[in-house]
């Protein structure tokens, strides 16, 4: 068993300090912890006098319970590392049930990696009520590296795109140009914003892909912000000989929509496929 590849969306991370989520160090401090839950791109958790011979132990706390059943670690440097649930409030630390990585089936069905050479890992398990994570990590990819992370998201999948829609991704950093006296130009850049654009081109109504389409509606009624993951778990050269900035592993981002829902189908007759556009931004 493997995972499928294609586009996935997610609910928005259960795992946020702006929804009352905390989390704790064992070694490195609860402050630079934090980075790891605050949806940020550009923070992280940096572990501070570890070696591969300390272990350093992640505790995340919801405060109530909440059901998930998808984890990503963006970004990390993690070799050795395991990651379990609270399954009563108690800190009663549970392992995942048969648990789908990148590559497949991980031995013995929980998360728990030994020689993990990615920057980004993700997986399916069946899904769980749960009240918080533990995430404990050993050793480093590179040997005796301090450990880092950019964001532990634990989610529901909202689906997965069975066809390929095209995906229009802009990178955004808001200039802003003042000109000054001597003639040039002074540039300011804000922080890099992410914009999708999921076109659905003449996309054929029938029952192959019809959840397709459902799913584009479906985000469309959403009030909350949901998560868009454009490899899909795909890397590697079989898939993208480059791996673009927003088709990368790591580019699991939190969206709302901004265009109107607005199918046509072609020539106006009824039975002939649909075209869909959807733009979606970065969000708080």
């Amino acid at each position: 068993m493997s995972i499928s590849g294609g586009i996935k969306l997610f609910d928005k991370s259960k795992n946020l300090l702006v929804d009352g989520a905390t989390i704790s160090s064992s070694i490195s401090g609860d402050a630079s912890a934090e980075y790891a839950i605050d949806r940020s791109k550009i923070t992280y958790f940096r572990s501070v006098g570890t070696d591969d011979s300390t272990q350093e132990i992640l505790l995340i706390d919801w405060g109530e319970a909440k059901t998930i059943d998808r984890i990503l670690l963006l970004d990390h440097n993690f070799k050795l590392f395991d990651v379990y649930y609270d399954s009563n409030g108690s800190q009663n630390w549970t392992a995942f049930t048969s648990a789908v990585g990148l590559d497949g089936a991980i031995g013995g069905g929980s998360i728990s990696e030994t020689t993990f050479a990615d920057n980004t890992a993700y997986y399916e398990v069946d899904s769980v009520t749960a009240y918080g994570l533990r995430i404990r990590c050993t050793e480093t990819q590179t040997t005796d590296a301090e450990k880092y992370l950019n964001q532990a998201i634990a989610t529901v999948e909202i689906g997965t795109f069975i066809g390929f829609p095209t995906c229009n991704i802009t990178s955004d950093r808001k200039l802003s140009i003042r000109e000054v006296l001597n003639g040039r130009s002074s540039v300011a850049k804000k922080n890099e914003v992410f914009v999708y654009e999921l076109i659905l081109n003449e996309y054929p109504a029938n029952s192959n892909y019809n959840t397709d389409i459902t799913l584009i509606e479906n985000l469309h009624d959403r009030e909350d912000p949901f998560i868009i993951w454009p490899c899909g778990g795909r890397r590697g050269s079989t898939y993208f000989p480059y791996a673009a900035r927003g088709h990368r592993l790591k580019d699991a981002i939190q969206v709302q929509i901004l265009s109107p829902l607005s199918p046509i189908y072609s020539s106006g007759v009824y039975i002939n496929p649909i075209s869909i556009n959807m733009t979606m931004r970065e969000s708080e």
